[in-house]
């Protein structure tokens, strides 16, 4: 049990006994809260299903990112509680600042074009290409390259366009994740703190 002074005007003040061990958990409630509105307004506001066309928002293709999205309070006491926010995708930090993706391996990105995805955005199997010796191939048949892009050419004489390459794609930054934190969740915690503190001091010891 400890004393807190609360000065509420000069040269007046009020004391209560604060019993620490419930404040504790009340203020690891609050994290848990903090994180719990911190990843659903990510993943509510940053996110929208894949469709084709612009969009200033994230378009889900595999799902791995949002997926990636969490939080982890750590520590009991007071003095130890911590809350912490994450996107541990390898994607996130490149959707967050931006930048220019470039290929590590090979000469060229390769960048999927509309047929070579599902309606849901991920690449679809009978595109995806695979070596075969020193040729590339796809299960729709042989491929060939021609001003940059990929096709592949079926059996019975299709040819469709499945991928274009590119030495650099430059990513805008989109993720909005701190900035969603400075004005969304920040307000936020310091409201349910607060509500804690005010609560707390009303309650008095317990």
């Amino acid at each position: 049990m400890s004393d807190f002074t609360f000065e509420i005007a000069p040269g007046q003040s009020i004391e209560k006994q604060i019993n620490l061990g419930k404040l504790s958990r009340l203020l690891k409630s609050t994290l848990v809260r903090s994180g719990v509105f911190h990843t659903r307004e990510i993943k509510t506001n940053r996110f929208v299903r894949y469709h084709r066309g612009q969009s200033a928002k994230l378009k889900i293709r595999t799902g791995n990112l949002r997926a990636s999205v969490g939080y982890e309070v750590k520590g009991s006491a007071i003095d130890s509680l911590t809350l912490g926010l994450r996107a541990t995708s390898p994607q996130a930090l490149i959707q967050e600042t931006g930048g220019t993706v470039r290929p590590t391996r090979r000469q060229y990105l390769t960048i999927p074009l509309d047929a070579a995805l599902t309606p849901a955005g991920a690449l679809s199997g009978k595109y995806l290409l695979r070596q075969v010796g020193k040729k590339w191939v796809t299960d729709a048949g042989p491929t060939f390259i021609r001003k940059g892009v990929i096709f592949a050419a079926s059996a019975g004489g299709q040819v469709v366009p499945i991928y274009v390459l590119k030495k650099s794609v430059r990513i805008p930054p989109r993720f909005d994740f701190v900035r969603t934190f400075k004005r969304v969740t920040i307000p936020f915690v310091e409201k349910e703190l607060q509500r804690v503190a005010t609560a707390t001091v009303a309650q008095g010891p317990a």
